[in-house]
């Protein structure tokens, strides 16, 4: 009888650990990063004319937000590997008016300005902010812009 007690409870406790560690890995996969797609031009460095627009209805990067982060730390040889929590990140496509082909980037914001609030990931509603924009297929770095725009958009 104390025997199968015994048995009893090692069954109830690795039922608790599976358990427990089937919760952890769900948590982790609703901790991915996701880039929200761009829905309005959003002013990446109007001075320069670039801009994160609209990509196409049926977008399908080669590379996650969490993937193409990843490999652009690591062709910088940085150690992180998962996209801080403080990003906002968005999808869309970088265009340029020097004559570069527009290109499917993903653009990781965070504010750059303390004392303005988080960016919502459109530039243009905030006064700073700092973008990291990696091409979505290589998850090579494209650009890295502050912007330090006038609330409206306006030349300040």
């Amino acid at each position: 009888m104390w025997r199968r007690g015994r048995i009893l409870g090692a069954v109830g406790l690795a039922v608790l650990i599976v358990g427990v560690l089937a919760i952890w890995a769900s948590i982790d996969r609703a901790h991915a990063t996701a880039a929200i797609l761009v829905r309005t031009t959003i002013p990446i460095d109007p001075n320069a004319g670039e801009l994160l627009t609209p990509p196409p209805r049926d977008v399908n990067p080669a590379l996650t937000a969490e993937r193409a982060y990843a490999e652009y730390e690591r062709q910088s040889g940085e150690p992180v590997t998962t996209v801080p929590a403080d990003l906002i990140v968005r999808l869309g496509l970088l265009t340029s008016p020097i004559g570069e082909p527009s290109k499917l980037a993903y653009g990781y914001a965070t504010p750059a300005c303390l004392r303005q609030p988080a960016p919502d990931g459109l530039a243009h509603r905030h006064r700073c902010a700092s973008w990291l924009l990696v091409d979505a297929t290589t998850g090579q770095m494209i650009d890295e812009v502050l912007y330090l725009g006038h609330p409206r958009g306006r030349p300040s």
